[in-house]
């Protein structure tokens, strides 16, 4: 004979499954919670790899600022961490928005693992930089003060020169004449008017004003990888008059004493020491890419009466595209048919010679670069 259940019997059934339904919308809600967090940390950690290899590619690009190379450097940097245009669901966006910037953005379509059981497919994140360079250096820039032994001295000529000058010590152009300067003659620090200068009076700043600052103010322990030798190795003799591309390295000097024509594409060098570059003729000069479009970059000390100058340059028919640094010292440049396309910046600054002709503003370099974004 069957037994009528107890109301409470039924009572407690019914509770029984009120909780088990109600425990199964919890561990569905959860569930989707959980996998929405899967999801969410993916994006996450994609949208930090996206702003980092931005930033890397947008720097890398900065460097290439002044010689034209700027977004194939950042290109070149985005594909080396994975990014192409168009491939994997990548977008990559390289652009020059301004003067003397470029901007990188790379976005990444993300499918998701649980989202879309919730309709979500997937989600395109972004990761955006924007690298600016400061003002390119004059055509000549001399530090100093005006106790300096030289500070800038332009002896022979005629000297065509496309830029400014700026000279925080003595300035003095003594032989020769015809010189032609497009830019502005700047002697500031108080030094007095300049010794023998010929040619137009200069224009700006004569005596007036405090020093102007190093254009660059670069640290050589920031430029790219040495190829050759290393800043803590030993001089460096270049015996070669066709010098292999790459970045050449002194923790003491780096001598090119070919006695023969030199052909140097595609190269820099940096040294704690001096930098001889001496030879019957310099063919042709190119920097390495990615050291903002210097030839010589030198930390000597060395002032220009010394007999051993930071940075000596001779002797004749001269092609250099790009730039020389001696922020330390003295640049010393001497010879006739001297074309160069950059900027000659130095404590000291010694040039001489017939026939020379300097264009800072085609080929000069920027200063450092900014990570805007």
């Amino acid at each position: 004979m069957n037994t009528p259940l107890d109301s409470s019997v039924r009572d407690h059934n019914r509770e029984r499954g009120s909780v088990a339904l109600l425990m199964a919308a919890s561990l569905t809600f959860l569930f989707g919670l959980a996998a929405l967090a899967v999801d969410a940390g993916f994006l996450y950690t994609q949208e930090r790899s996206l702003q980092t290899v931005a930033d890397s590619a947008a720097l890398a690009g900065g460097k290439g600022l002044s010689n034209g190379t700027a977004i194939a450097q950042a290109t070149a940097m985005a594909t080396q961490n994975g990014y192409v245009d168009g491939v994997g669901g990548n977008t990559v966006s390289i652009t020059l928005p301004a003067a003397s910037q470029i901007q990188v953005a790379i976005s990444h379509t993300q499918p998701f693992i649980f989202g879309r059981i919730f309709g979500f497919a997937s989600k395109s994140t972004t990761g955006t930089a924007i690298v600016g360079q400061a003002p390119g250096a004059p055509a000549i820039w001399a530090g100093g003060g005006c106790g300096s032994a030289t500070g800038l001295i332009l002896n022979g000529g005629p000297f065509a020169i496309t830029g400014d000058l700026q000279s925080n010590g003595p300035l003095a152009d003594f032989t020769g004449g015809g010189d032609t300067d497009t830019g502005s003659v700047t002697n500031s620090n108080l030094c007095g008017p300049p010794a023998a200068w010929r040619g137009p009076p200069p224009t700006l700043g004569i005596g007036q004003g405090p020093p102007t600052p190093d254009p660059w103010g670069y640290n050589i322990a920031s430029f790219p990888p040495c190829t050759y030798g290393s800043l803590a190795g030993p001089t460096i003799p270049i015996s070669t008059a066709i010098v292999p591309p790459g970045i050449y390295c002194s923790g003491g000097d780096i001598d090119l004493g070919t006695g023969g024509a030199i052909l140097a594409v595609g190269v820099t060098f940096l040294a704690m020491g001096h930098i001889n570059i001496g030879s019957a003729a310099i063919t042709d000069m190119i920097p390495a890419a990615g050291c903002d479009n210097l030839i010589a970059f030198s930390m000597s000390t060395d002032n220009c009466v010394s007999g051993s100058p930071a940075i000596n340059v001779g002797n004749s028919n001269v092609t250099i595209h790009g730039s020389f640094y001696a922020p330390l010292g003295c640049l010393n440049m001497g010879g006739p048919n001297f074309n160069i396309t950059g900027s000659l910046v130095g404590n000291e600054v010694n040039l001489a010679g017939p026939s020379w002709t300097i264009d800072g503003g085609a080929g000069g370099g920027g200063g450092p670069t900014t990570l805007f974004q």
